[in-house]
């Protein structure tokens, strides 16, 4: 018997190698972590001897430069992108005939994973059955939570909502905002059927590391590398993410300014790439503005390892509200981190395990256990009072490090690789009369839709 033809996981804008084990030269980015560690979550369900014959997973992506390296034992087929940022080439791969030429033999003829804006207009454009992982709020969604225009990548958006064979978003809040605001054409295409929750699951990485013996030692290490001021009895508010506006670490270390003078053992680490050269000059600018007693306690740190904020801080402060799930969170939950975010009904059903009403996220009330401290930066002096509690309140960042402890068990196991590969074969399913992948749990059901 043939073996089974591999199916695609496709991403065209930056490599998809992830981290594996402790090795720090595996850093491809936001999306690229989620592809890589999706996929291998694939292969580890799928290489059960219940589940042979299964098709198996390849990812196509963008070969790698600089010291990281793409292992054969990886199942990935890469090719040369060409530099540009994502919406460059969203446009170039669809305008130029050769490039579609190329992307038409490497996919072969059979659905597809498209991971972002510039695949899925590409499995789109060469009439392949697209499930469609934008990986960031669709545009209606987004301009939804920030009550303006839905920005420059909606017409694009909005055709692959009409032509995709499935959409995945990551919450059941972000599948009734997409309902609710998705534009009337794809609506009128069945959308409601197409668009389901495939929740991603958190980094196995730090879940693997997160068990191992010997991780206060890891702790105590990050701590003084990164804040090596900070006293082991201190508290370490933190931010993750790239140095970019909507990711409002500006605001973030405004706020800390703002009250720091009131809690002298409390330091502020960001952690992220300078991806925006001019707005992360005006981070650093208000680092120096504060005064010195302050500003020696705010480390801007750039880059680093994936583990290494959540394990050289105390509390996440993750102030962007156009997070479709936020990995930044992930990583709290995993390692039993507190946390203060901003109202994101997406982010806090991530938390929570259940779906706020609408686009609402409940105030935290008497009872802060179960979830989060949300504080909108938009309110005057939200952020501010939510930091001074985080940095003052040790019940609350014991017990809700504990919540998100047990959050983060909820996530792990089989469930979402089962909603992907059911999704995956019901499309195949439709579309050639095949199932590529064994689930072996009869009766399973199927990813929520509704």
């Amino acid at each position: 018997m043939p073996a089974p033809t591999p199916r695609f996981s496709f991403l065209a804008h930056e490599p998809a190698i992830a981290r594996r084990g402790g090795d720090a030269a595996r850093r491809s980015g936001g999306a690229g972590y989620a592809v890589a560690e999706q996929a291998a979550a694939v292969r580890r369900f799928l290489a059960a001897p219940a589940r042979a014959g299964s098709a198996p997973l390849t990812i196509l992506c963008p070969g790698t430069r600089g010291p990281a390296r793409v292992a054969p034992t990886e199942d990935v087929v890469t090719f040369d992108a060409p530099a540009g940022t994502l919406d460059d080439l969203a446009e170039r791969y669809v305008a130029d005939p050769a490039w579609l030429r190329r992307f038409d033999a490497l996919l072969g003829d059979a659905p597809v994973l498209a991971h972002h804006l510039p695949a899925a207009r590409v499995a789109t454009a060469l009439h392949r059955p697209t499930l469609v992982a934008l990986h960031s709020l669709w545009p209606s969604v987004q301009a939804e939570v920030a009550g303006g225009p839905p920005g420059p990548r909606a017409a694009a958006c909005a055709a692959l909502l009409e032509h995709a064979a499935a959409v995945l978003v990551a919450t059941a809040a972000e599948r009734d905002a997409l309902l609710r605001t998705a534009p009337a054409a794809a609506r009128a295409r069945d959308l409601a059927a197409r668009v389901h929750v495939v929740p991603q699951a958190p980094s196995p990485f730090l879940v693997r590391l997160a068990a191992r013996d010997g991780l206060a030692r890891r702790r105590a290490a990050w701590r003084r590398r990164l804040v090596p001021r900070a006293a082991a009895d201190d508290v370490v508010l933190y931010a993750v993410g790239r140095v970019v506006p909507y990711k409002r670490p500006l605001e973030v270390i405004e706020a800390f300014a703002r009250v720091a003078a009131a809690v002298p053992r409390a330091h502020l680490l960001v952690v992220g790439p300078a991806t925006d050269a001019a707005y992360a000059t005006r981070c650093a600018d208000a680092v120096r503005a504060a005064p010195p007693s302050i500003a020696v306690r705010i480390v801007l740190a750039g880059p680093q390892r994936l583990e290494a904020a959540p394990l050289a801080g105390d509390v996440l402060v993750h102030a962007s509200r156009f997070e479709s799930w936020g990995r930044a969170v992930d990583e709290a939950l995993v390692l039993g981190r507190p946390a203060v975010l901003a109202p994101s009904p997406f982010v806090a059903e991530r938390v929570e395990g259940r779906r706020p009403p609408g686009l609402a996220v409940p105030p935290t009330g008497s009872s802060p256990v179960e979830r989060a401290i949300f504080a909108d930066p938009d309110v005057p002096g939200a952020l501010d009072a939510a930091l001074l509690r985080a940095a003052t309140d040790a019940a609350w960042r014991r017990a809700c490090g504990a919540a998100h402890r047990r959050a983060a068990e909820a996530l792990a196991g089989d469930g979402p690789v089962r909603a992907l590969l059911t999704v995956w074969n019901d499309v195949e399913h439709a579309v050639r009369g095949t199932r590529p992948f064994v689930l072996d749990a009869p009766g399973t059901p199927p990813c929520a839709s509704t």
